[in-house]
């Protein structure tokens, strides 16, 4: 399933999944429940260390930037209550 990590904020330890497929986030928390998750989903450590580095330098796991703080289109749809 296609989909990246987002950081809403970069002060702020919330993170969502937005899935391409339903075109919507399917999950959101704290840092330390997104690398549970990805541990009991069998993902190597290192690769989830390195989607979190990215969507914490720049909002989005993406390698190209899709969904991040500086990407100029629509696609992240969240909002910090």
């Amino acid at each position: 399933m296609p989909r990246y990590v987002l950081k809403p904020a970069p002060n702020v330890d919330v993170y969502v999944i937005f899935s391409t497929v339903v075109m919507g986030t399917t999950w959101e928390g704290n840092r330390a429940a997104l690398k549970e998750l990805y541990a009991d989903g069998g993902t190597d450590p290192a690769e989830v260390a390195e989607l979190l580095a990215r969507a914490d330098a720049t909002g989005t796991s993406d390698k190209d930037g899709t969904g991040g703080w500086d990407d100029p289109g629509e696609l992240f749809l969240y909002e910090l209550s």
